[in-house]
């Protein structure tokens, strides 16, 4: 976890000069997920984003991430991209995620919207659909509420539901995030997420770090003006951090 998290640190400090140059923005970051029951398991992993402004108010946005499970055990990477746009409510976002398992492919499609509610409260909802290698297919819908106690903390709230032709799967996450410095643009995160499916349910826990490339002052900045999140994420990249 440790050497996840300083790589991941370097890399973005790394990046940043390059980034202001071609006025790209993004984030990376690296995170650990313990699943509490059924005889536990770890995951450690890194996500990370990029996104430029491509004209007439757009942007294009790609993310990826890669986490390993019990050491050895199974890999899970993912690649996406989208397209958004400021709107006077918040932000609009829509795009395409392929994952891959090594034994198992998915793509999800989709698109989301954040709302600016207030100076302290995003309202965010996403859905599409999904396919998956083994014939599997379906659509999700989801919601989330961000509240920031001050502008470098902030509190959030999320439940998912996917739909497929294999059965139904519904994800609820509490989560917090706490950048420590105006100066540095690092946050630390961590959360409880839990899942049911099939009659299965799964508990996990998860911690992390993340570096903002995009020059905002704080994390409300960070959240509303930089990488999509919530919006820009499929349902299987937000049930792994």
């Amino acid at each position: 976890m440790r050497n996840i998290i300083l790589a991941s640190v370097c890399a973005a400090a790394l990046l940043v000069p390059a980034a202001a140059s071609a006025q790209l923005t993004g984030t990376l970051g690296g995170g650990y997920t313990r699943v509490t029951n059924g005889g536990g398991a770890d995951a450690y992993g890194v996500v990370g984003s990029l996104a430029t402004e491509i004209g007439s108010g757009w942007s294009l946005e790609g993310n990826g991430s890669f986490y390993n499970f019990n050491p050895g055990a199974l890999d899970i990477w993912s690649l996406g991209g989208n397209l958004s746009t400021s709107t006077g409510f918040g932000r609009i976002a829509g795009g395409t995620t392929h994952t891959g398992t090594g034994f198992a492919h998915a793509t999800t499609y989709g698109g989301g919207a954040d709302w600016f509610f207030s100076d302290v409260l995003t309202l965010s909802l996403r859905g599409g659909g999904h396919y998956a290698s083994g014939g599997s297919d379906g659509g999700y819908v989801g919601l989330q509420g961000a509240y920031y106690l001050m502008p470098n903390l902030a509190l959030s709230a999320s439940a998912d539901y996917v739909g497929n032709s294999t059965g139904d799967i519904n994800f609820q996450k509490l989560k917090a995030e706490w950048q420590f410095s105006d100066s540095l643009p690092l946050s630390v995160y961590g959360g409880y997420q839990r899942s049911d499916g099939a009659g299965t349910q799964t508990h996990s826990i998860f911690v992390g770090v993340k570096f903002y490339l995009d020059g905002a002052p704080n994390l409300v900045g960070h959240h509303r003006t930089g990488s999509l999140g919530y919006i820009g994420q499929s349902f299987i990249q937000s049930g792994v951090y």
